[in-house]
């Protein structure tokens, strides 16, 4: 990556309808010259009716080459298709940790937008016009301090260190 060119995974179930809405809605909200890529990876990927210069579609992968695609981008997005986002993590979130690829976060997914501010992993944005201004400020050090904190907590869940913390906690109140 020349810094300031940047590559955005965004990795779903592409046929699920609101999931396709809402990346299709993103994306041509985002300004096709600006210097990111978008690679779209998933199932049913072709059923995206988009065609920007800036965005590639990739169907389904199997998971040990979906690591190796996450680490050839500098973040990952995440788009609500539920409002289970607003009050709960999900898995493509904690995939991203998991291989230390920083997070691109809506202000509105309140849950996950507080996860990215409390542990520095990511950067919580309102829309593309903010994400764009926000990612052409960023400086190498800010770029890295991003991935060094989204590795960090990505090796915490990948090893159950909250899930161990919460029983113990639920342990110290019975006992």
């Amino acid at each position: 990556m020349a810094f300031g060119n940047f590559k955005i995974v965004y990795s779903a179930g592409f046929n699920n309808p609101r999931v396709r809405q809402k990346i299709v809605e993103f994306l041509s909200s985002c300004d096709e010259t600006a210097k990111i890529e978008f690679l779209l990876v998933g199932r049913e990927s072709h059923l995206l009716e988009l065609a920007k210069s800036n965005v590639k579609k990739l169907n389904e992968v199997e998971q040990k080459i979906l690591h190796a695609i996450y680490n050839s981008c500098d973040f990952g997005l995440v788009l609500k298709a539920s409002e289970y986002y607003e009050f709960g993590t999900t898995s493509k979130f904690s995939s991203y940790l998991h291989s230390g690829l920083p997070v691109l976060v809506p202000e509105n997914y309140f849950y996950l937008a507080s996860i990215v501010k409390k542990h520095s992993v990511g950067i919580v944005f309102k829309d593309c016009k903010d994400l764009l201004a926000k990612l052409s400020s960023l400086t190498p050090q800010q770029y890295s301090s991003l991935t060094y904190n989204a590795r960090l907590l990505g090796y915490k869940v990948k090893n159950g260190y909250f899930f161990k913390k919460s029983i113990l906690r639920a342990l110290e109140k019975v006992v």
